[in-house]
């Protein structure tokens, strides 16, 4: 009993409506060798790494407590394995972690003891979520991984990184390419698919062991079963992405990192990486960057020149999108990108950070770990992150059962969550028709605990909204919730439900209080069902009409109590569902009970 009451707690907090925040913080990048001024060496910024970065699972895996991602240690065992249905190498990598999930290798992984079945070939943030720039003396980022600063949760099998290795990613614009990942210099390119003799390596296998903290790649197409574009791990960025402004700026709700909409305006003609980098530190004190931005307004506060600065190595690859080519941003990005050149980054380069510096290229999403400083490329300034409100709401829409004329009614909670990183100012809460006017019948909000409030980062409010129908028609209206969320100044949820005509006879017998506050409607399908039982069976025998009437007796209240309740609600279909399946598919629970009935008396007789 204890289980179930257990296991029904857990059920019942998962019941409520998750949310996703909408802004994530970028971590750092491993830089500390700083080359001039505001570069990444010297800010250092983003979520510094926990110590230690790893930790050894002693089961043959490996968690990674920066990402919460889970890796085999034995970063070689895929490179043994060899399915002998694959096609190319890639499509081994793909095999390798089904095999690896079915517990079927021919070659053990070493040390692998654990049993998970939800490991997949990594995708390309995954990957190079493992980078580290600032290295030195000669050191490159795969001897970072299998010996790291603190000496604990190593990779084992240090030979694989010879060469560069395949993520589960396709490649936008070809997909009969896939991304590589060279970790040994950071360098991110492409290869062809089809060959079953490339260079390239498989890196062990990933699972997610906590909720995901690095972004997903974008890829939404699926080329093969259990591919990057299959599983879409990783942060899901909000829609919109991109908030714009009067300034000739825009917002990154993912990150909070404010950009120039005209991406190539601070040096329209490229530069090297030096002046580039001065263009836009030296500021208003000698030529500010912005005279070349004619859609750009700065305002006091941004005439500062440490406002703008140049973009670390993960700043800039955070608005890459390996769905897209020809800029590889978001489809409905607001920005001016010409693309023909890399961008620079202030990010120095590993071993060699006085003339080398990480550079992108926003055209295809490749990097360049190692760009002379001398080459010619673009500047595209960023500042922030900035702080501001967004919202998130528990239901984007709220459908109603049918419920009768002026007899029934029903509540529905709808929660507002501040998913951004400063207050949340409700305004304005209120139903309206569609032709934006306020609607004073058939809908209307209940207990408020959310308009004319401030909500502070990552609280939430609660607001019920009730359904009771005055007319038997399909009746629809519009929740419009007012606020100062950035880019969501107004939030509209449609809400429904059908009103409908019922003799004196149907609302007698409407009498399942409890399921019906559980399914939010005398007609619910699983209604019908229980009140079936209830005519056909129940009824027909004394011990059954007496069980009903004492139902009768204690169950209104009890039913008026759920239904204001969502999460009871929730608790009460869960129980209600296995009875309503056992009476609806009588023949198959009648033969199951037989069934265990006779292997009992099977077992008795030993």
């Amino acid at each position: 009993m204890q289980k179930i009451i257990f296991t029904l707690f857990v059920i019942y907090l998962l019941s409520f409506p998750q949310y996703a925040f909408a802004v994530s913080d970028l971590a750092q990048t491993g830089q500390t060798n700083s080359e001039t001024k505001a570069d990444d060496g010297e800010l250092k910024l983003g979520v510094a790494w926990p110590s230690p970065r790893f930790t050894d699972n002693r089961d043959g895996t490996l968690t990674d407590n920066l990402t919460g991602l889970m890796w085999v240690k034995d970063s070689f065992c895929a490179n043994n394995f060899i399915s002998g249905a694959a096609t190319s190498i890639w499509q081994e990598s793909i095999a390798f972690s089904i095999a690896l999930n079915d517990h079927s290798l021919a070659t053990p992984c070493k040390e692998y003891t654990a049993r998970y079945e939800d490991w997949r070939a990594p995708n390309i943030n995954e990957l190079t979520s493992l980078f580290r720039a600032g290295l030195t003396n000669n050191t490159d980022i795969s001897e970072w991984l299998f010996i790291p600063d603190d000496q604990s949760g190593a990779f084992s099998e240090i030979g694989i990184v010879a060469n560069s290795v395949w993520t589960s990613t396709s490649v936008a614009a070809n997909p009969d390419q896939a991304w590589t990942v060279n970790l040994r210099t950071g360098e991110i390119s492409v290869s062809e698919k089809i060959s079953l003799t490339d260079l390239n390596f498989i890196f062990s296998a990933v699972r997610s062991s906590t909720e995901p903290n690095y972004f997903a790649s974008g890829q939404s197409t699926s080329y093969l079963d259990n591919d990057d574009g299959d599983f879409q791990k990783g942060i899901t960025p909000p829609n919109p992405r991109f908030v714009t402004t009067e300034l000739g700026t825009a917002i990154d709700k993912l990150t909070g990192l404010m950009w120039l909409q005209d991406a190539n305006c601070a040096n329209p003609n490229g530069n090297n990486w030096i002046s580039a980098s001065n263009s836009i530190h030296q500021g208003i004190s000698s030529t500010p960057f912005f005279i070349n931005c004619p859609n750009y307004t700065p305002t006091i506060i941004e005439d500062k020149a440490e406002t703008w600065r140049f973009p670390n190595i993960n700043e800039l690859r955070s608005l890459i999108n390996y769905g897209e080519s020809d800029p590889a941003i978001d489809s409905n990005h607001p920005f001016s990108v010409t693309a023909d050149k890399l961008f620079w980054t202030s990010t120095s380069a590993n071993n060699t950070p006085q003339t080398s510096a990480w550079a992108v290229s926003l055209q295809s999403g490749k990097i360049f770990p190692a760009t002379e400083k001398t080459e010619i490329a673009y500047t595209w300034p960023v500042r922030g992150p900035i702080e501001f409100p967004d919202i998130s709401v528990s239901h984007l829409e709220i459908p109603y059962n049918s419920l009768f004329v002026n007899s029934e009614n029903y509540d529905q909670t709808l929660r507002i969550l501040n998913t951004g990183k400063s207050d949340l100012s409700i305004e304005l809460i209120q139903i309206t028709d569609a032709n934006d006017q306020p609607l004073n019948k058939h809908f209307s909000i209940g207990r408020d605990l959310c308009s004319e409030r401030e909500l502070e980062a990552g609280t939430n409010c609660s607001l019920v909204i009730n359904f009771a129908p005055e007319l038997a028609t399909e009746l629809q209206a519009i929740v419009k919730i007012k606020s100062n969320a950035l880019g969501v100044p107004e939030l509209s949820i449609p809400i429904w439900g059908t009103g409908l005509n019922a003799t004196s006879t149907e609302k007698s017998n409407s009498k399942c209080f409890i399921a019906t506050a559980a399914y939010g409607s005398f007609l619910a399908p699983e209604v019908k069902i229980l009140r079936q039982f209830r005519d056909d069976v129940l009824l027909q025998y004394d011990w059954g009409k007496s069980l009903v009437t004492y139902y009768y007796e204690f169950s209104p209240p009890l039913a008026n109590f759920l239904a204001k309740h969502d999460s009871l609600r929730q608790m009460t279909r869960i129980i209600l569902t296995p009875m309503v399946y056992s009476i609806k598919h009588y023949e198959f629970t009648f033969a199951l009970i037989l069934l265990l009935l006779l292997v009992k008396l099977k077992y008795r007789d030993f």
